[in-house]
């Protein structure tokens, strides 16, 4: 049962275009350890959401329906190419709108910066709120994912000890920083989902607990269920 506790309704017509200084400004304001990890989390999490918005959605999609469309590589059927073609729009407004969020509440937020953060969204719609809730758990799936993938790479041949050292430990710290990253989007689907700051705030409390856990079971996880990339 989700209490009645929310946040404010913010619309972001309301609120000047942010700069970098007035995000800097803002998260400065209250210095301590404990603002600065939550700053450091919000922050990974606005350049993952940044490296969505602009290089995945953004160039890498519209290189890769480009290069279908003009040198028919890779090669996609006619329905799939211009279905692509139909999505890619909305999809990169959609991520645009994402990063928009994220950017003018780092800039307004007080601290803890993550759950204030979480806490800015509007009063979702019951039929809105699972889709939502799924858009922000599929950026911390698609960083976790990317994460493992770049530390699977790391592989020797007959390794020494200190390469065997590598192999392990390169896999945990992509896999602990993705976590980190990830913490406000965790908690953004939450309060989408929810909209509880109780059950928000004991998540937050607990956050580190969830990026060892991620950090030191997914990668064996993923080989056992996916296999080695």
């Amino acid at each position: 049962m989700a209490d009645t506790t929310s946040g404010p309704d913010v619309s972001s017509a309301d609120l000047p275009e942010p700069t970098v200084n007035d995000i800097v400004r803002n998260l400065l304001a209250e210095p301590s350890f404990a603002t600065l990890i939550g700053t450091l989390e919000a922050m990974a999490g606005l350049i993952v959401t940044g490296f969505f918005t602009f290089g995945i959605v953004g160039m890498l999609g519209i290189g890769i329906i480009a290069n279908a469309w003009l040198f028919n590589y890779p090669t996609l059927s006619r329905p799939v190419l211009i279905a692509l073609s139909v999505l890619w729009l909305p999809l990169a407004c959609l991520e645009w709108i994402t990063f928009q969020f994220y950017a003018e509440g780092m800039a307004h937020v007080s601290h803890p910066v993550p759950v204030q953060l979480a806490m800015r969204q509007p009063r979702w719609p019951w039929l809105a709120k699972v889709p939502v809730a799924a858009w922000w758990l599929a950026h911390a799936a698609l960083v976790v994912f990317v994460a493992h993938a770049f530390g699977a790479q790391v592989s020797f041949f007959r390794p020494t000890l200190w390469e065997r050292v590598l192999e392990v430990g390169v896999p945990v710290f992509c896999m602990f920083g993705a976590a980190f990253a990830m913490n406000t989007h965790l908690l953004l689907a939450l309060y989408a989902l929810f909209r509880s700051e109780r059950l928000l705030r004991a998540v937050a409390r607990v956050r580190f607990l969830i990026d060892m856990a991620a950090a030191l079971f997914i990668p064996s996880l993923d080989f056992r269920i996916l296999g080695p990339f």
